[in-house]
């Protein structure tokens, strides 16, 4: 049937994105190796010592397992660059890259855009490509 045909079309372009999602992943970890003095490696230095980095596994496995996770931790701590990216990198090493869509809320215009940066710049991205920003 029409439907059919569509569903597996979809389910065949979410699979290349998740291919795409995957060896994007990939390149950015062998960027941080292959130069341990460039961004990538600073990026990813960065990243592994902020505090929220020590509930990384807890924090997937209750959104594995619950609707509703909330994150409270100091200013700085990675609560709101950290966790979309925790939780987008879950989702593609699980081939569920493309399906997934990830909400982040702030209470000003400044910091949403702020954050959307962030997250692009440690993500090697620009903005609206892999992430975005809607205020």
């Amino acid at each position: 049937s029409q439907f059919r045909s569509l569903a597996s079309r979809g389910q065949e372009d979410d699979e290349e994105m998740n291919r795409v999602f995957q060896t994007e992943e990939q390149r950015r970890l062998e960027k941080s190796e292959a130069d341990p003095n460039g961004r990538q490696a600073e990026i990813k230095s960065i990243r592994d010592k902020l505090p929220i980095v020590a509930i990384r596994e807890q924090l997937i496995d209750a959104l594995r397992s619950s609707q509703c996770v909330v994150v409270s931790g100091g200013t700085g701590s990675g609560k709101s660059t950290q966790c979309p990216q925790y939780i987008l990198e879950d989702a593609i090493a699980n081939g569920k890259g493309a399906q997934t869509k990830i909400v982040v809320t702030q209470p000003r215009r400044i910091a949403a855009i702020s954050v959307a940066e962030r997250i692009a710049s440690e993500r090697d991205e620009e903005i609206g490509r892999g992430d975005g920003s809607n205020v």
